[in-house]
């Protein structure tokens, strides 16, 4: 197929399923009927139901981000930004992302640290099969579609939390680490940044609320996907320096808190960035580049 004719079957696809919303009313209907065995289950805490519904709902909302390659209205941030009214998203996947950061919001209120987690790993695998969908709207350096459903990822993570969530927290802190070394295998480093901004916000809330034991999982998700640049083959990227600048300013934030500088503190919270002994820290990493040149 001519590069010409693949435009004009994207655009084709994009105009068919924007026109007729109506095509995925019975798809939504079975969504909808999850969402609700979803609430429900959860409220009587019945997390082994809750977890085979919410998995079952990321099968379905996968596929679909699949079979709608290339024609989601999904609009690129240039494009929120200066035309808000103008530019709509795909409402199947927003209201499905809704109902998911309505259960998280739900599950945060209560404290319910089990039922949160699973939310927070659904949103985190959809993050990453959305890595396979791109938006009608191109956009060089990222995946608008990624962006988007990252967003309600990060969201949930960050609200956890703020409410005292540690073991939300940790988990959230490996889904964001997870899908920021996708997002650098890919050279998508726009969305790569997006990650490392929403763990550096994770870092700075657990510092505000004294959790180093938070803290040391966010500094190694970062110091990570530092060592993740190296060994894919990007060293010299703008991402490296921005990493760096990211983990400097961490470091600097938890010597000035009232957390202390008692030494076995200090290197146990950021010691996955800085300690000698430590297989992503950055001594460690300067030590084998300069050993191997």
């Amino acid at each position: 197929m001519t590069t010409s004719r693949r435009m004009k079957w994207r655009d084709f696809r994009f105009q068919f399923f924007d026109r007729n919303p109506q095509l995925f009313n019975a798809f939504e209907g079975s969504l909808d009927e999850l969402q609700t065995m979803v609430f429900d289950f959860s409220e009587r805490k019945k997390y082994d139901l809750t977890r085979h519904a919410l998995s079952k709902l990321q099968s379905l909302i996968s596929a679909y981000l699949l079979a709608r390659d290339n024609s989601l209205r999904v609009p690129t941030g240039t494009m929120a930004l200066f035309f808000p009214s103008e530019t709509g998203f795909d409402p199947v996947l927003t209201r499905q992302l809704e109902r998911f950061k309505a259960h998280a919001a739900r599950g945060i209120s209560a404290s319910d640290q089990e039922f949160v987690k699973q939310v927070a790993v659904v949103l985190g695998n959809l993050s990453i099969a959305s890595l396979r969908s791109r938006s009608y709207f191109p956009e060089h350096g990222a995946n608008s579609v990624t962006t988007f459903v990252s967003a309600y990822l990060s969201g949930a993570i960050r609200d956890a939390a703020m409410r005292g969530l540690d073991d939300v927290a940790m988990e959230g802190a490996d889904h964001l680490r997870d899908l920021c070394k996708a997002l650098l295998e890919k050279r998508l480093y726009i969305g790569a940044i997006t990650q490392v901004a929403d763990l550096e916000k994770l870092a700075t809330i657990s510092i505000l609320r004294a959790s180093d034991v938070v803290l040391c999982v966010v500094v190694r998700s970062l110091s990570d996907c530092l060592l993740h640049n190296f060994v894919v083959g990007h060293p010299g990227t703008h991402i490296t320096s921005h990493l760096l600048q990211s983990l400097i300013r961490i470091v600097k934030a938890r010597l000035a808190s009232p957390l202390g500088l008692e030494w076995t503190t200090v290197n146990y919270s950021i010691g996955p960035f800085i300690s000698p002994t430590e297989r992503s820290s950055f001594a460690v990493r300067l030590t084998r580049r300069l050993c191997a040149s």
